[in-house]
């Protein structure tokens, strides 16, 4: 032990030094840090815009059942296609893209763009579209911030 109490061989905190790009240059404005989201603090830091279908089928489960999500919105959420093991000889022989369980994609962007399509295509089929807004209205909520912006979850 030294004088001041302490081992030589004592483990010492690091703070890791910033990567370059984020170094503060003479009046440059470091970028803001990201803003944690509802979803991420539900699901342990986890993004629904970097998110792998595998993850969303598992993580809709964990909110099903801690009471975050209605049954009907859970099962819309956790049947994800591509977990099926035939999916490149169907979904995938048609559209020409193997299955990619696990390439993380923006789901929020994807059910918007869900929800452009079926209120242009299948205007008629009120059911569907209602179905598809209360599921882009519950995954915005969840990516806003974490006080839920005063929208309700379920529906």
């Amino acid at each position: 032990m030294t004088s001041t109490g302490l081992s030589s061989r004592e483990l010492v905190p690091l703070t890791p030094a910033p990567p370059p790009d984020a170094v503060d240059c003479e009046g440059a404005e470091t970028p803001p840090e990201e803003t944690p989201t509802l979803f991420g603090k539900l699901t342990g830091g986890l993004s629904l815009r970097d998110l792998s279908p595998r993850q969303m089928a598992e993580v809709s489960l964990d909110l099903y059942a801690a009471g975050v999500l209605a049954y009907e919105d859970y099962e819309l959420l956790a049947f994800q296609p591509e977990l099926h093991p035939q999916y490149n000889d169907t979904i995938g022989a048609l559209t020409g893209e193997p299955a990619g369980p696990d390439r993380a994609r923006d789901f929020v962007s994807q059910w918007e763009e869900r929800l452009h399509f079926e209120q242009r295509y299948n205007p008629q089929n009120t059911r569907l579209v209602r179905e598809t807004e209360r599921i882009v209205t519950l995954l915005q909520t969840l990516d806003g911030p974490p006080d839920g912006s005063g929208r309700t979850l379920a529906a």
